[in-house]
């Protein structure tokens, strides 16, 4: 309809399809007061977006329904003021307007043919005519309000007092696993519920075999556990069921039971278990994201690796049958937590009759805590979709076969994320543990994830426990407590973390993939990923505005690693010939270890030795637990990534969205260290028809690039390649590089091991003169391997800042971090300890528990990673830098210290143990208390009372130089005050 706002627009093109369940362009209606503008075409239809019983998403569907083209756009005048209405969803319009990775459908764009969308013109008249009234009054005396301010956590410079020891007293104990009468138990919902209660049970949790109800009878359980339920007991229906991988599953309060149509066909195993399992809790009707009630039985017995399970939340510490322990899931419950992910520990006995409910009483329970019976189960079944996770929340639970976890409490634990500040007083944080036994305690121990001892007190009977005391930042620790009684019987609670989600580890809420921070990528274990590469920012700023995660949909290359596989000689009926490791559409199974999870680097191992199958449907979210199909019949793979943190700024990023333009002023690049190898089984002759072992990979497809670069360092210059056809390239040399671009975020690759790899590059079939990909690998053409022989590679694999030119970048990259070998990339002068290597990792060797360095000034693209051998791992290793002031504490992994310095403007650092033992099996913890003095706590974790004499390396600052000789009783902690020096180089500098 003509008016002043549709001047000059011919055609307007509206999206009809969006990210997720969101809606491009909705439905409106308008009273007549209203002057509609703009109206669809007459053959436009309505469609509704429902949500069905087998579908875990949103769908649109069509209601058959085409009304009379329907209003898209209307304006109305109400008194002096003016108003608009657009029905097209904000991502399209403004929020994304300017953004090169967006399609600009309705602002430009059209159907991309002969018909451009006039939107942007729509937009610039319409803010003209809604203004127009303003203009036309008078002028002046407008209060501009104050711009936010920039989000900024407080620096801590003290270290935090002692937590008050009080012990949790409010507890509900319950326990899972309980067969109703509707199929094979023995007694009823009532009964079991009134045995419970005389007891003191507080919850059961049901778990009858789906196989023997009907919809009739899980209704009918359903109900019965209503009326049994009220403030002080809660009995909770649920399910045990099979999927087609042969794992039990035990499902809490499910929606409704397995349809047919997710069924292997022809059995009651659940083809379709992961549909299943992400929309039918009742918990979780409307977040696919949302934490997820149920368990997978038995995990130390399954064939899948348990670190590749998906989709649950909870996890049997130990499970019984017939009043007997039957399966120890501990330590499965250690590799879990070890890698980050949060479990609910539950305590599971397959319950049939009242005898059985009665001896698991005795047997385990597990206690929750809250205000009430609901508010604590709140904490644990997903109530509206999110409650807590264990492993990030300030809550605590757990499984016990006897003694009691009274109070496990962190403070300081640095939640709140943004950039973890390396003040004196942040790195340290809090611990509070309490425990109890009727019969005396044996053991009070807190485990970091890994199972790894961190502190361990021997009570020696005594019947209460309390102890507080200081640790550090210098790892993701991820805490459990575990208590033994003197008859051997244990408890462990839930995890609690030490994090930071600026940098670190962590995962989404669905407990499925880890989310990116400035030194880890998007990697999902369920799928077998592993996390060789660094997380894109670039494309983080640029991704779609109004939805979570659409960085995905930006066009940009992106680089594979690992992107292995072994093919030999031979024909096959896969084009093109050559003999496949593993059968069609199976992977190679990626158990991950995070070996390290840091503020520094993050260091991530598997060892591939299996093939998994095929997913089970073709919507790999849909699909159940890959399985197994047999060891690989080629190589068995090792291979480790360490990344470091980029320069990112995720303090803007994940606390102030309005702030992304902040988020990268320093960022230069994101840069990991991929290396591994491959240890061949037999025989084996390489295809010669294709390259035979891809090790890494980036591909630009659809990106339209049309050049990349490369550079090998023996000729010292950057070469610009323009593509033809398919070609594999004799070598790349070590110190060579492949990047491209610009683009967002241009793909880098470069080989920083000591032989050639052989470089393959691939043309984008469907856009002629284009690239499609670049793959870097090992082995040769044709080349004959025996049995026995392994085949290392060492990768560097990033991706560098936009809109720089990538050759130049790149080779700068390649010739600062040392690639091709040698020491020249920046200045370096060691002068205690040795230097062994500057490739990627400036890697010194520790004397006497010391080095010290100078480095730079060298302008980096990411903070300098170094790594120092020969430190122990006793809780002392830091490093301390003049302009700093203060140690930090730093991680170690596999015997070496690993951080990072910025060396840009030039550092002198000393790093390595600020206390050394005579004695090993001590851990330290040196707390800087104040300018004068520092407070060590000497624990000893061992069963026995160790005689040993303490000292600080010569040149260690500030303390350099003390030695002490003390008895530390076993299973406890000794403090001793050291006073601090004010100057400790002969340069002058001093501790301030």
């Amino acid at each position: 309809m003509p008016h002043q706002v549709t001047a000059g627009v011919r055609c307007l093109a509206f999206p009809h399809i969006a990210g997720g369940d969101a809606i491009a362009t909705a439905l409106a209606t308008f009273s007549p007061d209203w002057q509609v503008l703009v109206r669809t075409e007459k053959t436009a239809r309505i469609f509704d977006l429902v949500q069905t019983k087998t579908n875990a998403f949103w769908e649109w569907r069509d209601t058959g329904v085409n009304e009379a083209q329907p209003p898209l756009f209307a304006v109305r005048a109400t008194g002096p003021s003016r108003m608009a209405v657009l029905t097209a969803s904000p991502q399209f319009v403004l929020l994304n307007f300017g953004n090169p990775g967006f399609p600009q459908v309705f602002m430009k764009l059209g159907d991309q043919g002969d018909n451009p969308s006039d939107g942007f013109k729509l937009i610039v008249n319409t803010l003209r005519w809604l203004g127009e009234p303003v203009t036309s009054g008078k002028l002046g005396g407008y209060q501009v309000e104050k711009d936010a301010e920039v989000f900024q956590f407080p620096k801590s410079t003290g270290v935090n007092p002692p937590l008050p020891m009080q012990p949790v007293t409010n507890w509900f104990k319950g326990f899972a696993g309980l067969h109703s009468s509707l199929s094979d138990g023995k007694a009823t919902v009532a009964e079991y519920s009134q045995a419970a209660r005389q007891a003191g049970i507080s919850f059961v949790m049901f778990t009858d075999p789906w196989e023997l109800l009907t919809d009739m009878k899980y209704e009918e359980l359903k109900k019965q556990c209503e009326v049994v339920s009220d403030s002080s007991f809660r009995a909770v229906p649920g399910i045990q069921y099979s999927d087609v991988s042969g794992i039990r599953w035990v499902y809490f309060n499910p929606a409704y039971l397995p349809p047919a149509e997710l069924l292997e066909p022809g059995s009651k195993r659940v083809l379709k278990d992961g549909l299943y399992a992400s929309k039918v809790s009742s918990y979780n009707a409307s977040h696919v994201c949302g934490r997820l009630a149920r368990l997978p039985l038995s995990v130390a017995r399954i064939v899948p690796d348990p670190r590749n399970l998906w989709w649950y939340h909870f996890l049997a510490l130990w499970e019984y049958r017939r009043g007997k322990l039957d399966c120890d899931n501990t330590q499965i419950y250690f590799k879990i937590i070890g890698n980050q992910q949060s479990l609910v520990p539950t305590a599971y006995a397959d319950i049939s009759t009242i005898d059985e409910l009665k001896a698991m009483t005795t047997n385990c329970v597990m206690k929750i805590t809250g205000k009430n019976l609901s508010d604590a189960l709140a904490n644990i079944l997903p109530v509206g979709g999110f409650p807590p996770w264990p492993l990030y929340s300030d809550w605590f639970m757990y499984v016990t076969q006897g003694p009691q976890i009274d109070q496990f409490n962190l403070a300081e634990w640095n939640y709140g994320g943004g950039r973890l500040e390396f003040t004196k007083g942040l790195q340290y944080f809090r611990c509070c543990v309490m425990a109890s036994s009727e019969v005396g305690l044996a053991e009070v121990a807190v485990l970091d994830g890994n199972g790894v001892i961190y502190r361990r007190f021997l009570p020696k009977g005594e019947k209460k426990f309390a102890r507080s005391w200081t640790g550090v930042h210098d790892r993701q620790h991820a805490f459990v407590v575990r208590v033994t009684d003197t008859q051997g019987r244990m408890a462990y609670s839930s995890p609690r973390v030490t994090f930071n989600n600026a940098r670190g580890l962590y995962f989404c809420s669905d407990n499925q993939n880890a989310l990116q921070t400035q030194n880890h990528p998007f990697y999902h274990p369920g799928r077998h990923e592993f996390p060789g590469k660094p997380p894109n920012w670039i494309p983080s700023f640029y991704g779609w505005r109004g939805w979570d995660g659409m960085q995905n949909m930006v066009r940009q290359a992106y680089v594979s690693a690992p992107y292995i596989r072994v093919i030999a000689k031979g024909e096959s009926n896969l084009p093109p010939a050559g003999v496949y490791e593993l059968p069609p559409g199976a992977v190679y199974e990626r158990p991950i270890e995070v070996a390290l999870a840091s503020y520094f680097c993050n260091v991530f191992k598997t060892k591939t030795t299996r093939g998994v199958g095929p997913y089970t449907t073709k919507d790999v979210w849909a699909s159940a637990v890959r399985m197994p199909t047999g060891e690989t019949s080629l190589a068995d793979q090792e291979i480790t990534s360490i990344i470091p943190a980029s320069r990112a700024n995720l303090e803007f990023f994940w606390f102030r969205p309005q702030y992304m333009g902040k988020t990268l002023p320093e960022y230069k690049a994101a840069l990991s260290l991929f290396e591994g190898k491959l240890r061949f089984k037999k025989e084996v002759t390489l295809s010669d028809t294709r390259q035979p072992i891809p090790v890494v990979s980036f591909s630009a497809w659809k990106t339209g690039l049309d050049s990349f670069y490369w550079s090998l360092p023996d000729l010292g210059v950057v070469g610009e390649v323009h593509p033809f056809n398919h070609v594999i390239w004799n070598t790349l040399a070590p110190g060579g590089f492949v990047t491209a671009g610009p683009l967002l975020g241009s793909p880098f690759l470069a080989n920083a091991g000591k032989t050639p790899m052989v470089m393959d590059v691939s043309p984008d079939r469907k856009n002629p003169g284009c690239f499609g990909a670049v793959t870097l690998g090992v082995g040769k053409a044709g080349e004959k391997i025996a049995a026995g022989t392994e085949l290392s590679f060492r990768v560097v694999t990033g991706f560098l800042t936009d809109g720089e030119k990538a050759g130049r970048v790149g080779n700068d990259v390649a010739i600062s971090l040392n690639l091709g070998g040698g020491t020249k990339g920046y200045p370096i002068q060691v002068s205690v300890g040795k230097l062994v290597d500057a490739n990627f990792l400036l890697t010194l060797e520790a004397q006497g528990g010391e080095t010290r360095f100078t480095a730079g000034p060298r302008n980096m693209v990411i903070d300098l990673p170094v790594r120092i051998k020969g430190v122990v791992d006793n809780g002392s290793v830091a490093f301390y830098e003049k302009k700093i002031g203060y140690f930090i504490f730093v991680p170690v992994v596999d015997g070496d210290a690993l951080f990072q310095v910025a060396i840009d403007a030039g550092v002198d650092v000393w790093a390595g143990n600020v206390i050394v033992s005579e004695q090993p099996g001590l851990k330290f913890t040196l707390i800087e208390t104040n300018d004068r003095q520092a407070r060590l706590e000497v624990h000893n974790p061992l069963d026995k009372v160790v005689h040993t004499k303490l000292m600080s390396p010569t040149n260690t600052p500030l303390i350099g130089g003390w030695v002490a000789e003390l008895d530390v009783p076993q299973g406890d902690s000794v403090y001793v005050d050291i006073p601090l020096k004010s100057k400790y180089y002969d340069e002058g500098l001093n501790d301030k």
